[in-house]
């Protein structure tokens, strides 16, 4: 009861999971809403690659954390790449990957650029997901802008 207590903050935010496996990604979805979470869920490369796009120029992170599976990282890596290039601020969202154990050695090179600050094996067990939740949770820092709603960039004037 006192860890659903301290994970109360996480009510309402956001997080997005790609997965090509549905059914992993509905196991997934109803964890997380389970907590309160608004869930972003992505199939596709083609929506994960959207998404990255959408958020190319945003200067405001916008969920609490990313979950990727490891085939849809290594489909984006170019898009991804190019937009931590040109926007740094967005590897503030930490981006979770979820990966089979057998094929670490082929994902070393997308681990060493620095891209995920988590590893889950996949599929995920609940207690592994809790334990995210729980590390998650260490960067309330991130709270108040999680739920303040964006300024503009720009302001114009007469």
């Amino acid at each position: 009861m006192q860890l659903k207590q301290s994970l109360m903050w996480l009510k309402g935010r956001r997080i997005i999971v790609c997965d090509p496996d549905l059914g992993r990604l509905d196991r997934l979805r109803q964890f997380f809403k389970g907590f309160g979470l608004e869930v972003v869920a992505l199939s596709t490369a083609k929506q994960v690659t959207a998404e990255i796009e959408k958020h190319h120029y945003s200067t405001r992170r916008v969920y609490l954390a990313v979950l990727i599976d490891q085939s849809l990282a290594q489909a984006v890596v170019e898009v991804w790449g190019q937009v931590t290039h040109d926007n740094p601020t967005i590897l503030s969202t930490p981006v979770v990957l979820m990966r089979q154990a057998s094929d670490l050695s082929e994902l070393q090179g997308l681990i060493e650029k620095g891209y995920f600050k988590y590893q889950l094996d996949q599929p995920p067990s609940s207690k592994a997901l809790l334990r995210l939740l729980i590390r998650l949770n260490r960067w309330k820092k991130w709270q108040k802008e999680l739920s303040s709603r964006p300024r503009p960039s720009v302001f114009l004037k007469r």
